[in-house]
């Protein structure tokens, strides 16, 4: 019996390390980042004078073209060093096109695309390409000033009175709205606040995974700032709660997709929330390899250092102890990358100014938001390669457009970005300064 009981002690304890071998090896390569600066050293104006000579362009390729390198030759020290990071963290190439023939019919054709502008005409034959390339992440954006001056296509209908019908027509064989006869849920229940409440995913992607619906309101755009609070706020509850019960799942994820071509498979909204024993998923954990590819180069965290690149170039927007970096690089069109040291409600309530400014400025209800939080617990693990609280939000493009938003340049290449990030940064602080009432 005795040999049996050591024999089962020492196998459980070998399968252990056979099963989570990985794990272990994945986590001894992450140092003790430094803390996390979750605000920006100056503000604007500073670097406006500073950095950039006080002249800043409004234009995105004059920025690219004049901003860039003035900010390269600027004799303030902090400004200098500030670049340096910048280019460890960002390539920027600019590429031209050769001179292209076009048949007599063709050239009308464009000429009337680009409202018989002579000056966009003639830079058909030499555009200018803006290549942002991250080596620590390998995402690869590109800008084509010439492009953002197609015309958009003409929808048949508005793309707000296309939500408003599609929300009627679903509302009444929603499954989350009746969630006490239609939904699952987990031992920790639904946890009803009349705001919000706990559904659990039927079909899983993690052993721990949950959503987080409104409880009374299916419409999935108009949603309130309390709801959208709520939301988060149940989110973080449930994960500690799981953490509690089971201490190995630390690493906490969200997703939320907006809408059927966003990928959303409710039209009601629904906040995913999963965590995960080993490390975090996809883009995550890649900023998370990424942040200690950067600290053995140079020392410093490159949460702080992506925030203040992002400050120096006009494109963070402040809001409470929550920051939103209108993206330079990135996955998507419209990229806005929220940060906060910890979750918190003022990052929740930026998320909503950002959602509305994607309504009110650019019209584009459709979009997808993945996020990832500090890990939970006490462990050694917790402690390295810390990331601070995460959302990355990307637009899914024009819902009523017959053509996908992600083809294989996207998946497997590069993104073109049809909108500038100072575009996206305006649109922000607009709508902080409309809502936030």
């Amino acid at each position: 019996m005795l040999v049996y009981l050591f024999y089962h002690l020492v196998y459980q304890r070998t399968s252990f390390y056979h099963l989570h071998g990985n794990h272990q090896i994945i986590n001894d390569q992450y140092s003790v980042f430094p803390h996390f600066v979750s605000k920006p050293k100056h503000g604007w104006d500073w670097y406006l004078q500073e950095c950039f000579d006080n002249q800043f362009p409004d234009e995105m390729e004059a920025i690219f073209t004049n901003a860039l390198p003035t900010w390269s030759e600027s004799l303030n020290m902090e400004c200098a060093e500030l670049y340096q990071k910048f280019t460890a963290l960002y390539e920027v190439h600019h590429r031209y096109s050769q001179s292209l023939t076009l048949p007599e019919s063709f050239s009308r054709k464009i000429h009337r695309l680009l409202k018989g502008d002579q000056t966009l005409v003639d830079q058909v034959n030499k555009q200018h390409l803006i290549h942002v390339y991250e080596p620590l992440t390998s995402d690869h954006v590109v800008y084509n000033p010439l492009r953002a001056h197609r015309p958009l296509p003409t929808q048949p209908m508005d793309i707000f009175q296309w939500v408003d019908e599609l929300s009627a027509s679903t509302a009444k064989e929603c499954d989350f709205c009746r969630y006490n006869k239609m939904t699952a849920r987990d031992e920790f229940g639904w946890h009803d606040n009349g705001v919000t409440l706990r559904v659990s995913n039927t079909f899983k992607v993690e052993a721990w995974h949950s959503m987080m619906v409104t409880r009374d309101s299916h419409h999935p755009t108009n949603l309130t700032r309390r709801q959208v609070v709520s939301l988060f706020k149940q989110a973080t509850s449930w994960v500690q709660e799981v953490s509690l019960k089971n201490p190995h799942y630390i690493y906490p994820s969200l997703a939320w997709d907006t809408l059927p071509p966003a990928g959303a498979s409710q039209i009601h909204p629904h906040l995913h929330v999963f965590l995960s024993p080993d490390h975090y998923y996809g883009t995550f954990e890649g900023m998370r390899a990424a942040a200690q590819r950067f600290l053995l180069a140079t020392g410093d965290n490159y949460f702080s250092t992506l925030l203040e690149v992002h400050a120096a170039l006009g494109l963070v927007v402040e809001y409470g102890d929550a920051l939103a970096l209108a993206m330079l690089g990135g996955k998507g069109d419209l990229e806005v990358l929220l940060m906060s040291d910890y979750p918190s409600e003022d990052l929740y309530r930026l998320l909503h100014f950002t959602y509305l400014s994607y309504h009110d400025t650019f019209r584009q209800p459709c979009k997808s938001l993945a996020g990832a939080w500090p890990a939970l617990g006490t462990s050694q693990d917790m402690s390295r390669g810390r990331i601070p609280a995460l959302l990355r939000l990307v637009s899914r493009g024009d819902c009523l457009s017959p053509k996908a938003d992600v083809s294989s340049f996207e998946l497997f290449h590069v993104v073109y970005r049809p909108h500038d990030p100072w575009q996206v940064a305006t649109a922000i602080r607009s709508a902080i300064k409309k809502y936030d009432v």
